[in-house]
């Protein structure tokens, strides 16, 4: 693989295309992405033909909202940071989509916490700072149709908004 990259790295500095930062920036979340996708292979196996969302996908707009499809976040407020991986997979002819929930274990190692799946063909996260860092899921790119993943003292629960729009801000947050 490292010599792969050398190579790639030669090809383009000979050919003064791709500067060698933004190469190693391009294998670098590639990397990432392939080491995810293993993750959600190797946790959650059940799922067939599983497809990480991609963050160029989604509009600049969004992507500065904080919208994403991987977050690391400490959602049950133990101290360590979990990673959520959001992305669809086959079910039969359909396509559906998914949420994996995993914690750190020892080695750098990541175990299963919970896996979320739905109907809908797409989903996409969101942290929001004023509802105390929950992490918000959307089955849409631009509306309300969604809920929240908390953390309920001793498992993760997926609970829809209230119809009629997203939830009111906590006190003391708006």
């Amino acid at each position: 693989m490292r010599i792969r990259k050398l190579r790639l790295w030669l090809t383009f500095m000979v050919c003064g295309t791709v500067s060698p930062l933004a190469l190693l920036t391009a294998t670098g979340q590639q990397d990432a992405a392939n080491s995810d996708a293993l993750i959600v292979r190797d946790l959650a196996p059940e799922l067939g033909g599983v497809q990480l969302g991609r963050i160029q996908t989604l509009s600049e707009r969004s992507r500065s909202a904080g919208s994403g499809f991987r977050f690391e976040h400490d959602l049950n407020s133990d101290g360590q940071q979990e990673l959520v991986l959001l992305g669809d997979y086959a079910n039969g002819e359909r396509r559906q989509s998914f949420v994996l929930v995993a914690r750190p274990a020892a080695g750098g190692q990541w175990v299963r916490s919970q896996l979320f799946t739905f109907d809908e063909e797409f989903v996409v996260g969101r942290r929001y700072e004023q509802y105390n860092d929950r992490l918000a899921l959307f089955f849409c790119t631009n509306c309300d149709y969604g809920g929240w993943i908390e953390w309920t003292g001793s498992d993760y629960e997926y609970r829809r908004f209230p119809l009629g729009g997203p939830p009111a801000p906590l006190p003391g947050k708006e």
